[in-house]
């Protein structure tokens, strides 16, 4: 199944609902970056980083939880079960979306290092870690998919690895510059 048949698939359009408590919420936080932005306590990369962070979060949960449609109850407690059906089974599916889960949060370990100075790996992977537990949970809780903790391992592990890959990134463009 390709990216695009999961995603009408399994998700729906946002609500006029949704939308509006989704720009409620963008809009507190606009505020309270713009009283630390001119307070001089956040940097304007800081800035963007947050509303990068926000925005991409609000996708994530919507495309993870609130816009799927609902099922059972499902849980998958035993880690890893889905490397040893992708490759002892051949059920390349599962590969695809053990591969998928860790791209998906890329982008939030690679934001995570505009955010803050002092935030390293093991911040990346408790940032990681923390929110997938919440979409994990939250999936449990409303009925929309799967509690594993393989997608909570890769997902954290996605973190990690967008956050190691820009802070290589970075490091390499000021030795450059040095």
């Amino acid at each position: 199944m390709d990216l695009y048949q999961i995603l009408i698939t399994h998700n729906r359009l946002w609500t006029v609902r949704e939308i509006i408590f989704f720009m409620i919420l963008f809009l507190i936080l606009i505020g309270i970056l713009l009283k630390l932005l001119k307070g001089k306590k956040l940097s304007r990369v800081q800035f963007w980083g947050w509303i990068a962070l926000y925005v991409f979060l609000s996708i994530v949960f919507a495309s993870t939880v609130f816009t799927r449609t609902p099922g059972e109850r499902v849980c998958e407690l035993v880690p890893f079960w889905s490397w040893w059906e992708g490759i002892f089974n051949h059920n390349m599916g599962l590969l695809e979306e053990n591969i998928l889960n860790i791209i998906l949060f890329l982008p939030i370990g690679g934001i995570l290092t505009t955010v803050s100075n002092r935030i390293d790996w093991k911040h990346a992977a408790g940032v990681g870690l923390g929110i997938s537990v919440v979409i994990e949970l939250s999936q449990l809780i409303f009925c929309r998919g799967w509690f594993e903790w393989d997608d909570m391992i890769h997902n954290t592990l996605g973190c990690v690895i967008g956050y190691l890959v820009v802070r290589w990134i970075f490091r390499e463009k000021m030795r450059k510059k040095a």
